[in-house]
């Protein structure tokens, strides 16, 4: 199976309508080193970058290896991933290219911890507790449902935990699982996400984990206002 870097890339995805910044993060911006290990078809991938994130909500993240690929998150739930190499960019639906940037960056702008599904257009149709589980069920908004007839939503103690979205026919397209949380202000944030894949008869398995978490003055780059060259060669995938 033909493996195509650039849309597996979990890193370079993510946003939607800003909600206004949780007022109890006290943080102006942040920045993360990601080393994701992907199998799929029987081989192994290996990816790495970074993320720099500020509180007005715009995210961008820097695939370094296996090739070189930024991805600027707007607010308007579109992703520009932009090739330096060939001066080259496409644009993305986030929950058509999503994985673990994404998923990071609506854990850090969500205040209701719904990881974008009610501002995406989901609609909540159940909630129920099983043992110290809250598990919510949603439908897809029309624009969506060709691709996911609906999600669930699992958290415990009050933290999104597993989320899980459905095809037409009801069968999963893709699972995930968040790990490892820490705190960034009273935010919890996954430092490490599980993602299952399933493809047609074949799945791929994602491992993301994220380390070197800096704040405000200690996160220092260039990156952080990085905007895509205006001569940049539009594409389709």
């Amino acid at each position: 199976m033909k493996v195509n870097v650039g849309k597996n890339f979990s890193v370079l995805l993510i946003a939607i309508l800003v909600l206004s910044f949780k007022s109890n993060n006290k943080f102006e911006k942040l920045s993360l080193q990601m080393l994701t290990r992907k199998t799929n078809a029987g081989k192994l991938f290996t990816m790495q970058g970074d993320i720099y994130f500020n509180a007005s909500g715009k995210m961008v993240s820097h695939l370094k290896l296996p090739v070189e690929l930024i991805s600027v998150a707007n607010n308007k739930g579109d992703v520009l991933v932009y090739n330096p190499k060939r001066n080259e960019v496409s644009k993305k639906f986030h929950y058509l290219y999503s994985t673990e940037t994404s998923l990071m960056y609506y854990f850090l702008i969500d205040n209701k911890n719904e990881l974008g599904l009610s501002t995406q257009g989901f609609i909540r149709q159940s909630s129920s507790y099983e043992n110290d589980l809250l598990i919510t069920k949603w439908l897809s908004p029309a624009h969506l449902m060709k691709h996911f007839s609906g999600a669930e939503l699992v958290y415990q103690k009050g933290k999104p935990i597993f989320l899980k979205f459905t095809n037409p026919k009801g069968n999963p397209v893709k699972k995930v699982y968040f790990s490892n949380f820490t705190l960034v202000g009273y935010q919890p944030l996954p430092l490490t996400i599980t993602q299952i894949n399933y493809i047609e008869k074949d799945s791929s398995i994602e491992r993301t984990e994220f380390t070197n978490l800096k704040l405000n003055e200690q996160a220092d780059s260039k990156y952080f206002d990085f905007t895509v060259p205006a001569n940049a060669k539009p594409i389709n995938d």
